[in-house]
């Protein structure tokens, strides 16, 4: 872990059950056209797909648009406010306690295979992001900062530079459940659980703490352990390769909240604010820090949100988790100690998760002692995809539609407003192959099947399909003024984030003309044999960046990340994201690689400026290969645009930029 600013926030994310399933004449109808449908409400209760969990992050992000300066956080207000921090006495910046920050640890050792069985790395897919601890086999502790991107968690690869082998176990999640009293601009009750699909059968567990007087003595050794940035620079992030951990000593909260000083840019600021009783540490939190050395040159950092801090062999079960990791002032500070929330806090509503939740919760939670009432309203989920034979397989179509009109930075074209007609019914969509000119219907939404009274509501329609094929989804808007909402595909019948193949924001206008159709193609299989491989790092904006991947023949889009999805938790980081594309079968079609960079204009807010990905923020880079990345077939590379860059990739593999 190194140093740096510790503080993003995410919103939060939550998944519900199915409602109801369609009984209207027109349902019994669609589900005679092969086409299984049900619905649900949305925006109440705990969601049921990674796509309207991201539906609602862009809704929120759109009301926080602001101008890029110093006097505002245009990342949608994550900073800590000044009245929070109390002793602020210069303009905010950047470098302000922002939450999510945590990525690394800061002089640590390398962990020996083994060590810390328990010890979880949550990936955006291949990414690591965040840190947490396994407390049941089929549940994983973290931090509610890190919410809303997990698609897989790791166990036992301590080495990210080495295949999986061993004991190393690869599972995906199912869902989030944040804690309900999360609050993001005070990192307040900073814990969520992560339930996985299937439950680990190679790794040990962690005890947790009850305590509320352990630890109780100042100085008294805690670990930490991650996997994060190792470069003492606030413009750089260099993840670690390798599993580190490091000691600390506790401190008291009374003394934690005593600190004050100046911030390494001239912030003054003091922990015991006088904005609230307890200033900016209260009783759901605890304070650890590098007490032992003249120099502070050991701490968490970015990326090693929600990681275990612990009491090492605490009793015969071993370690004891005391704390997750949250905020601080900064990585490896001289004077402030880093933050960490309190296990022993709110054990009972941990517990309680554990209970209702996993399929396998362990004894010593004493499930049996809780209520009735305390045991119910667990989320439903099917672990299980349902089987397909001969060649066939399922994919669901999650089709979401509001009834207002949404506001803000507009995917992929330079506007700012998206209207919504408020006409559902103006809405329909067509599934068809891709193996002719034609295509074959597959399924189809007519016109009309979303009326008014279903806006809000969020429908799951599932199709049969042929393994491992492309499909082509043509979506279109009956009068081309726009409408509000999504459209999701997903792999299966699971609707979670790591079987997500398609998405798509409805329906802006593109350059103030009407448009009324958007087509995609996906791909029903989970190994592709012709992919690309786009790694991001971005700079210090995340939320700028939006790209896509289409056909150059006819504007098929095959891939496509917008606006806002990824957001201050990918500040200075990487990720990879996988693109299925045709292959050999269509040798000849040529791809249009397009990659932007949007924000309110600071001189006139109505205006979308852009400055791209280098280097006014941070040295951000994207790379496009055909392949996987460690083959080293480098398609286009660049970052340093404006608005946006595109890049022609031929079938030979020539390209030429726009």
């Amino acid at each position: 872990m190194e140093e740096g600013t510790r503080l993003r926030m995410t919103s939060t994310r939550r998944h519900r059950r199915l409602l109801c399933s369609l009984t209207s004449a027109a349902a019994a109808t669609l589900c005679l056209s092969s086409v299984d449908a049900s619905l649900h409400k949305r925006n109440t209760g705990v969601l049921t797909s990674s796509a309207e969990a991201l539906d609602r992050r862009f809704a929120s992000q759109s009301s926080n648009l602001r101008r890029r300066s110093d006097e505002f956080d245009p990342l949608g207000g994550t900073r800590l406010s000044a009245a929070v921090l109390g002793g602020l006495q210069s303009p905010p910046s950047r470098e302000l306690v922002e939450a999510g920050d945590h990525t690394k640890i800061i002089g640590g050792s390398v962990v020996e295979d083994g060590k810390y069985s328990y010890i979880a790395s949550i990936n955006y897919f291949t990414s690591h992001f965040c840190g947490g601890s396994l407390v049941a086999p089929d549940i994983v502790l973290t931090a509610a900062h890190c919410a809303g991107y997990a698609t897989q968690i790791e166990l036992g690869r301590y080495d990210k530079g080495v295949a999986m082998s061993g004991d190393a176990e690869r599972i995906e999640v199912a869902f989030e459940i944040v804690h309900p009293s999360y609050d993001p601009n005070n990192v307040n009750n900073d814990f969520m659980i992560i339930k996985l699909v299937e439950p680990s059968t190679r790794h040990n567990l962690v005890s947790l703490n009850t305590d509320p007087n352990v630890p109780n003595t100042q100085g008294e050794k805690l670990q930490i352990m991650g996997w994060g940035d190792t470069v003492a620079d606030d413009d750089v992030n260099v993840p670690g390769v390798e599993l580190l951990e490091a000691e600390l000593e506790f401190v008291p909260n009374a003394v934690c909240q005593s600190k004050e000083g100046r911030m390494e840019n001239g912030d003054y600021v003091d922990y015991f604010a006088a904005a609230r009783p307890q200033g900016m540490i209260n009783d759901n939190m605890m304070c650890a820090q590098d007490m032992d050395s003249d120099v502070v040159d050991e701490d968490t950092c970015v990326g090693d949100s929600g990681g275990p801090m612990v009491l090492r062999d605490f009793d015969s079960n071993g370690d004891l988790q005391v704390g997750v990791v949250s905020w601080g002032i900064g990585c490896a500070s001289q004077i402030f100690p880093g933050v960490y929330s309190r296990v022993s806090s709110q054990y009972g509503w941990i517990r309680q998760q554990i209970c209702v939740n996993s399929d396998d919760p362990p004894a010593s939670y004493k499930c049996d002692e809780l209520s009735e009432e305390e045991l119910s309203g667990g989320v439903q989920f099917p672990v299980e995809e349902e089987e397909a034979t001969d060649g066939k397989t399922f994919v669901t179509v999650e089709v979401a539609l509001d009834s207002k009109p949404q506001v803000g930075l507009v995917t992929f074209t330079p506007l700012l407003v998206v209207y919504s007609t408020r006409a559902p019914q103006d809405f329909s969509w067509i599934v068809s192959t891709v193996d002719s000119p034609n295509g074959q219907s597959v399924a189809a939404i007519p016109p009309g099947f979303y009326s008014k009274e279903f806006a809000n509501y969020a429908f799951h329609h599932k199709l049969e399909v042929d393994i491992d094929e492309f499909y082509r989804i043509s979506l279109l808007d009956k009068q081309g003024d726009g409408l509000g909402g999504y459209v999701a595909v997903y792999r299966g019948n699971v609707p979670i984030l790591s079987n997500l193949i398609m998405y798509e924001k409805l329906f802006y206008k593109s350059s103030g003309s009407d448009m009324t159709r958007v087509d995609h193609a996906f791909y029903t299989g989970k190994d592709p044999p012709n992919f690309f491989s786009l790694k991001l790092h971005f700079d210090k904006f995340p939320r700028d960046v939006w790209w896509k991947l289409e056909s150059a023949l006819d504007g098929v889009i095959l891939a496509q990340k917008p606006n806002g999805w990824y957001n201050e938790r990918f500040e200075l980081m990487s990720v990879v994201e996988k693109i299925p594309v045709f292959g050999n079968r269509l040798d000849n079609v040529s791809y249009r690689f397009t990659i932007g960079d949007a924000y309110p204009c600071e001189d006139d807010p109505n205006e979308v400026c852009g400055d791209g990905i280098c280097c006014n923020y941070g040295n951000g880079k994207y790379e496009l290969f055909s392949g996987n990345v460690e083959d080293g077939v480098l398609l286009a590379t660049g970052g340093s645009y404006e608005l946006q860059e595109s890049v022609l990739i031929e079938p030979p593999g020539t390209k030429s930029v726009a």
